[in-house]
């Protein structure tokens, strides 16, 4: 979940407030570009993961496994219907936060 937070907030930074950030962080000036693509693919890693983390919180939090599998297909399903969506509707394609590691 903070991975995906931590996207979206890249995603409506501007360019120059990321390099600004990159840099006070320690990152050298060089390196910016490879380190920004780089937390962009370890987010999408993380969102994958995002389905089954749910999951196993939701069990261990005292919920039955019918109502944890309810909550993980209406995820599933959203998610999918977000991915045709993003491929078939321009507004969708235009505005997705990670579409540029997407293919």
């Amino acid at each position: 979940v903070c991975g995906l937070v931590y996207s979206l907030k890249m995603y409506f930074t501007s360019p120059a407030m990321l390099k600004q950030a990159m840099k006070d962080v320690g990152v050298k000036l060089g390196k910016i570009g490879k380190t920004l693509k780089e937390i962009e693919r370890k987010t999408f890693h993380l969102c994958g993961l995002l389905v089954p983390m749910i999951f196993a919180l939701l069990l261990e939090a005292g919920y039955s496994k019918r109502f944890c599998s309810g909550i993980c297909w209406y995820l599933t399903i959203s998610g999918w219907t977000l991915d045709v969506a993003r491929l078939n509707v321009r507004f969708v394609s235009d505005n997705f936060p990670l579409n540029p590691i997407l293919r």
